[in-house]
């Protein structure tokens, strides 16, 4: 679709509906928290972090101890990240200590978030960013 401002101008496209964009391609947008970047330093492990907060205080059954599954299959549906970009992402955070993970044959892993040392890093950051955004102003 075209819309025409002035009888010189050329025409030009009109913005593109996401309503629309939902109905052609089948998909969901792809939404996560901002501060997760500033915890993880990794935009790949900070979407992941964001969809795994999800999934356990959301929507999946997590086992009386925290533990949880999802295929590669499943988070590449969900997110759109390659298995080699989910590696990174759980790498990252296996790095911060946010995530653990456990080995099953023949099933998905199993993954268990440390909500308490994510809370200490959300924490941190978000002293930061006051202090950052103070220090700015003066």
């Amino acid at each position: 679709m075209t819309t025409r401002h002035d009888a010189g101008d050329a025409p030009r496209l009109a913005p593109i509906d996401p309503t629309l964009l939902l109905e052609i391609h089948g998909q969901s947008p792809i939404v996560f928290h901002r501060i997760y970047v500033d915890v993880t330093g990794d935009i790949l492990a900070a979407l992941w972090l964001s969809y795994a907060v999800y999934y356990v205080t959301e929507g999946i059954t997590v086992s009386r101890d925290g533990w949880w599954s999802r295929s590669q299959p499943q988070w590449a549906a969900d997110t759109g990240m390659s298995r080699r970009e989910q590696e990174r992402a759980r790498r990252c955070l296996r790095r911060l200590a946010l995530i653990e993970e456990r080995r099953q044959p023949n099933a998905p892993m199993l993954f268990r978030l440390d909500f308490e040392r994510l809370y200490a890093l959300l924490e941190a950051a978000a002293v930061g960013d006051a202090q950052a955004r103070g220090g700015a102003r003066r």
